[in-house]
């Protein structure tokens, strides 16, 4: 059952490469992922809350969310 849910968390992240990508660059994450998909990110390490440097916290990529496409990317 855990192999069924890896390769779930696998497809997450590729059919959402495209707006973490965006993500990484400086977008607004509300618009372009669903509230319950961010959480999975999260529980992931895909997402992280960070606070700016404007002291504003919000959700952003984590460094492992950087990784994690491209390691994903090359399994395929």
């Amino acid at each position: 059952m855990e192999r069924l849910e890896e390769i779930g968390d696998e497809n997450l992240v590729l059919f959402y490469r495209e707006e973490l990508e965006m993500i990484d660059r400086g977008a607004k994450i509300k618009p372009l992922i669903p509230k319950p998909v961010r959480r999975r990110l999260i529980q992931l390490g895909v997402l992280e809350h960070r606070k700016d440097l404007d002291m504003t916290s919000g959700i952003a990529l984590s460094p492992r969310g950087r990784e994690t496409p491209d390691s994903y990317k090359a399994e395929i």
